[in-house]
C-alpha cells in the first residue's frame, strides 16, 4: 500500500444527499443542510442510506469469511486472475504520483497496493465485511463506507477515480447513477476495468458461478461509459474472462 501521509476520512467527506458540509460531533458527523447524521467508527464515516444498509446475510458472512482466510485468498490470487489484473492496474496507474485516487468498490484495497508511493489513496465501498478486511491491513489510508451512486465528496474531489472488477455487480440503474457521480467527482481521469460477456465456453461457465449478475457485452459497457465520459483509450486483456479497460476523462460543460 502507498506510504503517503494518512488523512482523516471525516475531513474529506460532505453529505452525500445535499452536498453540504458536515460538523463533527461525538462519534458522528452532522449535516449543516439536511440535518442527517452519520456514524463514525474506527475512524470510518459510515454514510450508507439506512434503508439500504442491511446486515449481511448468513451466506454473505460465510462467503467473505472464507475469502478472508490467507490460504484461500492466496489461491484466488494465484489461480483466479488477481495477480495479472493487479499488474494491469499497476501499469495503468503508474503516472498517478502525487494524485488523489478514489477507489470505488475498493474491496480488499488492491488498487492502493499498486499505486506509486506518493499517491493519495481513498477507499470506498458499501460492504461492511470488506471494510473489516481492509482495516485489518492497517494501511492508514482513509476509508469511507458509502454508496457508489451517492458519493460523499465535493465536485472534482479526486484526480482519478477507479472501479476494478465491480461493474458486473451493478444493475443498469446503479451503474448509470455511479457513472454520473464519478463524472461529478473526478477531475482528470476515470479508469474502469471489468470482464465482459463473450461466447467463450470457459468464460460463460465462470460467469454462471460468479455472484455478479449484470455482466455486459463490451459494446453495452462502452455505451454506458460514453454517456458521462470521453473515452481516451481502450485496452483489452484475457484472464479467465475477456477484460476491457477504459481510460476516460469526465465530460465538462
Amino acid at each position: 500500500m502507498n506510504a503517503a501521509p494518512a488523512e482523516a476520512a471525516s475531513d474529506l467527506v460532505i453529505c452525500p444527499w445535499c452536498h453540504r458540509d458536515l460538523d463533527a460531533i461525538r462519534f458522528a458527523l452532522a449535516c449543516r443542510g439536511c440535518g442527517r447524521s452519520y456514524a463514525v467508527s474506527d475512524g470510518v464515516p459510515r454514510m450508507m442510506d439506512e434503508s439500504a444498509d442491511r446486515p449481511p446475510s448468513t451466506f454473505a458472512r460465510a462467503y467473505h469469511s472464507t475469502l478472508a482466510r490467507p490460504a484461500v485468498y492466496n489461491i484466488l490470487q494465484r489461480y483466479g486472475g488477481g495477480v495479472p489484473i493487479a499488474e494491469q492496474v499497476r501499469a495503468l496507474l503508474a503516472d498517478t504520483t502525487d494524485k488523489l485516487v478514489l477507489d470505488v468498490g475498493a474491496g480488499t484495497g488492491m488498487v492502493g497496493s499498486v499505486l506509486p508511493p506518493s499517491a493519495r489513496y481513498v477507499w470506498l465501498d458499501n460492504d461492511p465485511l470488506k471494510l473489516q478486511g481492509f482495516l485489518r491491513l492497517r494501511t492508514g489510508a482513509p476509508a469511507v463506507l458509502a454508496d457508489a451512486a451517492r458519493m460523499p465528496f465535493r465536485a472534482r474531489f479526486a484526480d482519478v477515480i477507479t472501479m476494478v472488477e465491480v461493474s458486473h455487480h451493478l444493475d443498469d440503474d446503479a451503474l448509470h447513477a455511479f457513472l454520473a457521480e464519478a463524472a461529478r467527482v473526478a477531475s482528470e481521469r476515470f479508469v474502469l476495468v471489468d470482464g465482459v460477456r463473450t461466447p467463450r465456453t470457459r468464460s460463460r461457465i465462470l460467469w454462471a458461478l460468479d455472484l455478479g449478475r449484470h455482466v455486459r457485452r463490451e459494446d453495452e459497457l462502452t455505451a454506458a461509459v460514453e454517456r458521462h465520459f470521453a473515452i481516451r483509450d481502450v485496452r483489452r486483456f484475457r484472464v479467465n474472462h475477456d477484460h476491457v479497460v477504459y481510460d476516460a476523462a469526465p465530460v465538462t460543460g
